[in-house]
């Protein structure tokens, strides 16, 4: 499952995503074909939990390949208040 996220202000912001998925996030880079496991994840039910931070303007492309599973190195660290939090299916 691939979800495009963007940020349209001028101004950075970290953001916190859920999404409604049993497998683990990748940020893939569609212009260099890189594929990064995303390692900092929690999984609370049937919900992936991600803290991202978007630059100005900035986008990611997440998906959730069901083949792929890996388990999350460090949960997510409530940081802030400036959080702006998005639920993605389910």
């Amino acid at each position: 499952m691939p979800s495009f996220l963007r940020n349209p202000d001028p101004e950075a912001k970290p953001t916190d995503a859920s999404f409604a998925v049993r497998a683990s996030p990748e940020l893939w880079d569609p212009w260099t074909g890189e594929v990064q496991p995303l390692t900092e994840f929690e999984r609370q039910g049937n919900l992936v939990r991600i803290r991202l931070h978007f630059d100005p303007y900035d986008s990611k492309l997440i998906v959730f390949d069901p083949a792929v599973h890996h388990e999350p190195k460090a949960a997510v660290q409530q940081v802030g208040r400036n959080i702006v939090p998005i639920a993605i299916g389910g």
